[in-house]
């Protein structure tokens, strides 16, 4: 207890415990190294403060059971004890247990299974600048709690970076506390990421220089176990390392590793971790920081509809965060791998999960517990738009009905701690006898490939006798045989090598798949799958993924949604008419962005047409045919935006071929010959005359008119060239009664004689003006100025000069004479001494 009064909390208690008394609930802003997440729990406890267990929610696993591991011996107490924790497939706790550390998730399950959290007196959210939907969610459950079944209930909200304001609004009856806490200075510094060598090569060059500015241990931030790993090889093959203790952490390591990678080693150490480290967890003497500014972050794949882990920048809070790791015990330093410039354009604080992710699952878990969105007050509001596409996709799915109840289906997905559409997926195939199967493909899909694409054809399936698609370009069953040989070597790096596969990719997705079996309640016990069976499932999990050959000499595809998508360089398809694509990612081809689908397979099409059998429509319908300029009819099958099964004839009415001709034109398939410039300038007229003239009736060509127009032009015609050579002007104008002819050609003359005998010039019509070009000799002897529409409507002039250029546009000639002609006459006639200049 010694070691806890020390910290910065334990001295500042007096304040908590004041606030404490007046107020149910508590926000409290406290620096990184306060101890908030050892003292703060362990003195309200020990001091007698709280009737029943304390909660302390953490936004990681690997927080949670080392927090509890620590605070048990500083107590001098067994983890399980009075100390514990839970986490998903782990957990220490007994009937003794008064402080639990517990993640977000697992409390959010607990709420599920105790609505009253009958045995808890207090919930302390531990860093909640890092929120989760978990947490946001378990958040606005015990306030609605405290507010009606269990006002006993207490609630502590705390973080470094705690907007005390914001909180005390949501909390009602909430006080708030900014404590201090002591640190040291930590010098940051800034190096250019090179994105020519990858990040560890990188990482190593530096490393040689910043372990020379301090002494201490040193801890590197990378974003994800891969690069983790490769980066402790790195190190173990460069000469520093017989100076120093290596070792690695992530949130998937066993609790001994992570304890060994804590701990006090001896002599100096490195540890490569993810941002685990990045707050709760206090690893002694570190003075030494390399931050790689990435993070595995969860984000919103809009491919697959769900929520997915995706390397991406860390914001400017946490990087303050990884820097504050190096100032704990003394002075530190922080070698950041990005620009500063790039550091200003960070944003200061990562968006809420509820304002960025799906929020199928969390819809789905509202409705479980008989609650509705509405009827709960949050944090931060929850999207509208969000909310609409969890709906449809859990009604899509069969979760809800129609009237927005949760069905039986729903209720059997709310216990599988899962996106819907996994844990659906997973129970499909229980179903069909492919669970491991699926499983290991999901495990696969999230992280880097195990297997070159160039040594896909290594393991490709021998064509097999009758056989609806060729099952040897199916490179998800080329993954499943590559699979089979790592397990048959057991993983040895070496031999998985030879093999051209990368066996610890294999072995860690085999972990990630006996956990997906678990959380369904089966074993994992791979057997290789049956091809439909597999395959069925996949396309009704993710119908979104099929796809169908567009162009097979660019290999490009187009989805049921009409997205293009093309096979990668060493893709083992080839011929494949229809085509399920395990993953589709965004990527840059040839400088411009597109999508690229990976693990493909073929499908017959008999599969598709059973799988989607209530989605394909027979229709039929009149077309142009561009190539042979033939209208048709064609009949055929759709399904989404694609058309398959496609028959033509050409029994044809006259009237259906001329609207296909017609509608051709009007979409700028085809064109007119004589749809010219006089057609254009006849049109320009009757435009000019309805706005300036309504009084006429003339009215404008409007696009139902033209479409009109064009299916007379067509309807007298049999053949496309006898339309196209058609002369359109006297179409246009029998538009017009006679006298309206009369009165357009009257009123909007092509051409006006301006009386200086020369040829009428010709005028240019848009719908207020109406414009004419005449050299500026021309109009010497013009004592008015023109017009037309019966002297109603004033011509605008382009006075041009010798050299046929604009030299001022007027509606007023004899205003022009008097004014400014003086000034061009001086601009112009010493340039052009050979013309006319009264």
């Amino acid at each position: 207890m010694k070691k806890l009064n020390e910290l910065p909390v334990a001295q500042q208690f007096e304040l908590i415990r004041r606030e404490w008394a007046n107020f149910d609930h508590l926000a409290i802003q406290s620096p990184t190294g306060s101890g908030k997440s050892l003292a703060l729990p362990a003195l309200l406890s020990s001091n007698g403060m709280v009737e029943g267990q304390i909660l302390v929610v953490q936004p990681r696993r690997v927080a949670a059971r080392l927090l509890a591991k620590r605070l048990a011996a500083l107590l001098g107490v067994k983890v399980g004890d009075e100390i514990g924790y839970q986490v998903r497939f782990d957990s220490k706790v007994s009937h003794k247990t008064k402080i639990i550390y517990l993640t977000d998730g697992v409390l959010m399950r607990k709420l599920f299974d105790d609505r009253t959290l009958s045995r808890v007196g207090l919930v302390i959210f531990d860093e909640f600048h890092e929120r989760s939907i978990q947490s946001d969610f378990s958040l606005a459950l015990v306030r609605k709690l405290s507010l009606t079944a269990r006002p006993s209930l207490k609630c502590i909200i705390t973080s470094a970076t705690l907007d005390l304001d914001k909180t005390q609004q949501y909390m009602p009856n909430c006080g708030k506390i900014s404590l201090e806490a002591r640190s040291y200075p930590v010098r940051v510094e800034h190096r250019a990421r090179s994105i020519q060598e990858p990040i560890w090569e990188q990482v190593a060059r530096e490393l040689k220089k910043v372990i020379l500015v301090n002494e201490g241990n040193l801890l590197i931030f990378m974003d994800g176990a891969f690069e983790i790993n490769r980066m402790i090889r790195k190190i173990q093959g460069m000469p520093l390392a017989r100076h120093f203790e290596v070792f690695p952490l992530f949130g998937e390591m066993s609790l001994k590793d992570q304890d060994r990678a804590i701990e006090f080693a001896g002599r100096r150490k490195i540890i490569v971790s993810t941002n685990i480290a990045e707050t709760s967890l206090t690893v002694d003497g570190v003075s030494l920081i390399i931050d790689t500014g990435m993070a595995k972050k969860a984000s919103f794949d809009p491919t697959r509809g769900i929520n997915v882990l995706l390397s991406q920048p860390i914001c400017k809070s946490s990087a303050y965060q990884r820097a504050g790791r190096a100032g704990r015990t003394s002075d530190g330093y922080c070698l950041r791998l990005w620009t500063s410039a790039e550091h200003q354009r960070k944003e200061e604080f990562e968006p809420p999960e509820i304002s960025r992710l799906d929020l199928a699952e969390l819809y789905l878990n509202i409705l479980s517990i008989d609650e509705r969105p509405d009827s709960l007050v949050w944090f931060d509001e929850l999207p509208e738009s969000s909310l609409e596409r969890a709906s449809a996709t859990l009604t899509s799915l069969g979760a809800i009905e129609d009237n927005g109840i949760i069905s039986s289906l729903g209720m059997e997905l709310a216990q599988i701690p899962l996106h819907p559409k996994l844990g659906n997926a997973l129970l499909r195939a229980v179903h069909f006898n492919c669970l491991p199967a699926v499983a290991l493909i999901f495990a696969l899909s999230e992280e880097r490939s195990p297997l070159d694409s160039k040594n896909l054809d290594k393991f490709s399936m021998p064509t097999q006798a009758g056989s609806s698609v060729d099952l040897g370009e199916s490179e998800l069953l080329a993954l499943l045989i590559a699979y089979e040989k790592a397990l048959e070597v057991r993983f040895e790096p070496e031999r998985c090598r030879q093999l051209g596969i990368h066996g610890l990719r294999f072995r860690e997705a085999e972990k990630v798949a006996e956990k997906l079996c678990k959380q369904i309640g089966h074993s994992y016990e791979f057997e290789f799958p049956k091809y439909e069976d597999l395959i069925r499932v996949l396309i009704m999990s993710f119908p979104e993924n099929v796809a169908r050959l567009r162009n097979r000499g660019t290999s490009m595809y187009e989805t049921l949604r009409g997205k293009t998508i093309r096979l990668p360089r060493h893709s083992l398809l080839r011929k494949a008419d229809w085509v399920f694509g395990m993953r589709i990612l965004e990527k840059t081809i040839k400088g411009s962005v597109g999508l690229e689908m990976t693990w493909v397979t073929p499908l017959s099409l008999p599969l598709v047409e059973d799988c989607f059998e209530h989605e394909i429509s027979q229709e039929e319908k009149v077309v142009l045919d561009l190539d042979t300029r033939k209208v048709v009819r064609r009949k055929f099958d759709r399904l989404g935006i694609l058309f398959f099964n496609q028959s033509e004839s050409d029994q044809v009415t006259a009237t259906e071929r001329a609207k296909a001709y017609a509608n051709a034109i009007d979409s700028g398939d085809l064109s007119l010959k004589n749809w010219d410039s006089k057609v254009e300038a006849y049109l320009a007229r009757t435009l000019f005359l309805s706005e300036n003239f309504p009084e006429y009736g003339i009215t404008v060509l409007d696009k139902s008119m033209k479409l009109l127009l064009l299916e007379e032009i067509c309807s007298a015609n049999k053949t496309w060239r006898e339309i196209r050579n058609t002369q359109v002007l006297p179409y246009v104008q029998a538009i017009y009664s006679d006298e309206q002819v009369k009165w357009i050609e009257a009123l909007a003359p092509i051409r006006l004689d301006l009386g200086n005998g020369r040829k009428p010039y010709a005028l240019r019509y848009e719908a207020k003006s109406v414009t004419l070009a005449a050299p500026l000799q021309d109009l010497y002897d013009l004592a008015n100025h023109p017009s037309i529409g019966g002297g109603d409507f004033l011509v605008a002039i382009e006075i041009l000069a010798p050299n046929g250029r604009v030299v001022q546009v007027t509606k007023d000639l004899p205003g022009f004479w008097q004014g400014s002609y003086q000034k061009v006459k001086k601009d112009l006639a010493g340039r052009y001494p050979k013309h006319e200049w009264r």
